[in-house]
C-alpha cells in the first residue's frame, strides 16, 4: 500500500493561517485475524493570531479506514471499514516562546459497518508545548 503525506500551508493574511492535510499509512489493526489497516485522512484548520500572546485553531478531518482480512463476526465474514468524522478547536496562550499552553476540544463520531465499532467520542484536553 503506497504511503503518502501531504500538505499544504497558506497564509492567508498576516494573522490567519489554513492548513490542509493528507496522508495515507498501513497500521497495526489489533481487530481479531486484521494484521493491519489501510488510512486515509484529509483535514482542514486555520489559526488566527488574536494578539501576540493568543491564537485560536479550528479544524476539521474525514478519516477512512479499511482493513486488509476478512473477520467473522458470528457465522458472517466481514470486511470492516470506518469512517470518522472529526472537529476540533482549540486555544493557546503564549507565556513565553519557549512555553505555550494548550485547551483543545475533540469531537469524534465513528461509523463503521460492523456496528459495534460505532462510536461518539468528546475530548477536552489541557497540555503544554515547549517548542526548541
Amino acid at each position: 500500500i503506497p504511503v503518502a503525506d501531504v500538505r499544504l500551508i497558506h497564509r492567508l493574511t498576516s494573522r490567519t493561517n489554513l492548513d490542509f492535510y493528507f496522508h495515507r499509512t498501513t497500521q497495526e489493526s489489533s481487530f481479531t485475524n486484521n494484521r493491519a489497516f489501510d488510512e486515509k485522512l484529509v483535514q482542514g484548520s486555520g489559526n488566527y493570531l488574536f494578539n501576540q500572546k493568543l491564537r485560536g485553531r479550528a479544524g476539521t478531518a474525514f478519516i477512512r479506514r479499511e482493513f486488509e482480512n476478512e473477520a467473522a463476526t458470528g457465522r458472517v465474514l466481514v470486511q470492516r471499514r470506518d469512517i470518522i468524522g472529526r472537529a476540533f478547536v482549540g486555544l493557546d496562550y503564549i507565556f513565553r516562546p519557549w512555553l505555550i499552553m494548550n485547551l483543545d476540544y475533540r469531537y469524534d463520531r465513528s461509523n463503521s459497518n460492523i456496528s459495534i465499532f460505532d462510536y461518539t467520542n468528546n475530548q477536552l484536553t489541557v497540555g503544554m508545548t515547549m517548542p526548541l
